[in-house]
């Protein structure tokens, strides 16, 4: 477990899942390069590996001062989870204002408001609970991080799949379309940001640049498997945090703005 004494300085503190690697990997290239970036990201016990459980995670937000930063990026993975490999009755949903000729011929279509329950009361039962425990322990402003959108390229994402879906026989059953899995990352995401909000914490979108003209993660900026970001990514991240942490007086929507 971290050193959870009191911090006199301004620190920014990054508590996540698999996604905090790409951001993990950012701060080991600034070091490599020379710097000391008084930046910490810790990922969450798993089944192989991570810094702290999130009982550990509690108390140690709970040591921040008001002028830190504490963020939380977790459970990114679920849209993937549910979906990114092709389901046996192809489904796609219609977005509302959307054009109906847009969806997946011969695809079984499952009401757009259903999806989008389902999704709420899954961020409800599962990351509003933890996101509370932190919020209720901190002293300091909670910023929950936005998960990178989904991989487009579905040659890369059957090349590159993580066990989990080597093992469900992604390579037979193939992957999503992959307008249908954004589609989902947008709800996953819309029904965490509306939660956050309830709980006063702020949501912080992906940074500027990292998404293409259709909305999913640009090449560049992706790790060798099917669903994570790479360090280049996390180092964005990195430089909105710092950005956050220059101006606290300014409000999260200013500063969202200025690093536009």
């Amino acid at each position: 477990m971290p050193d959870t004494t009191s911090v006199t300085t301004r620190s920014i503190t990054i508590i996540g899942d698999s996604h905090i690697q790409a951001i993990k990997k950012a701060l080991l290239d600034r070091t490599n390069a020379g710097a000391k970036p008084r930046i910490s990201a810790l990922r969450l016990t798993g089944k192989k590996q991570g810094d702290l459980t999130f009982d550990e995670a509690v108390a140690f937000a709970a040591q921040r001062g008001p002028e830190d930063i504490l963020a939380v990026i977790r459970r990114g993975n679920f849209y993937n989870t549910l979906a990114l490999i092709q389901h046996p009755q192809a489904f796609d949903l219609l977005e509302p204002g959307a054009d109906a000729a847009d969806l997946q011929e011969g695809a079984e279509l499952v009401p757009h408001a259903v999806m989008k329950d389902f999704f709420t009361s899954t961020i409800q039962s599962g990351y509003v609970k933890m996101h509370r425990r932190l919020r209720e322990a901190s002293p300091a402003p909670v910023i929950c991080l936005e998960v990178p959108p989904p991989k487009e390229d579905a040659e890369h994402i059957r090349r590159s799949a993580e066990t989990f879906f080597v093992q469900n026989n992604i390579a037979e059953a193939g992957v999503t379309p992959a307008p249908i899995r954004l589609k989902l990352w947008k709800l996953q995401q819309s029904a965490l940001a509306a939660s956050c909000h309830e709980l006063g914490i702020d949501y912080l979108p992906s940074p500027a640049g990292t998404r293409n003209e259709r909305g999913f993660l640009r090449p560049e900026f992706y790790a060798p498997d099917a669903t994570h970001a790479n360090a280049a990514y996390g180092e964005l991240v990195l430089r909105q945090l710092e950005a956050i942490s220059r101006t606290p007086n300014a409000g999260l929507a200013t500063v969202q703005e200025a690093i536009r």
